[in-house]
């Protein structure tokens, strides 16, 4: 199965990485910045990618193929330009209207 992890590189994603690949499973996971993942191991079921989840044009094609996403999302930390409303809610509903644009079930 195909499954995208959003928010992949805290603690819950990269358990649910690990775990997936272990299953078997093709990982996509993103994170705000990519390089998040340099500290993971490479494997050959898992891509990632860094992705604005508060800009909802950069999630355009983050769902396509995809059978199932989880989503980790969430603010760490606050900062003078991002809130929870920004990352935890508009965040997580433009990741939602993406997977329904793709077709995810």
């Amino acid at each position: 199965m195909n499954i995208l992890i959003a928010g992949g590189s805290g603690i819950l994603g990269r358990a649910l990485i690990e775990t997936l690949l272990e299953r078997g499973h093709a990982v996509s996971a993103f994170a705000y910045n990519a390089r998040d993942f340099d500290s993971m191991e490479n494997h050959p079921n898992l891509s990632v990618f860094g992705c604005d989840v508060t800009k909802r044009e950069s999630l355009r094609g983050a769902c396509d193929g995809i059978a199932l996403v989880i989503s980790c999302i969430g603010i760490t930390r606050l900062s003078s330009k991002l809130t929870h409303m920004d990352v935890d809610y508009q965040g997580n509903l433009n990741l939602l209207r993406e997977a329904e644009r793709a077709g995810v079930t």
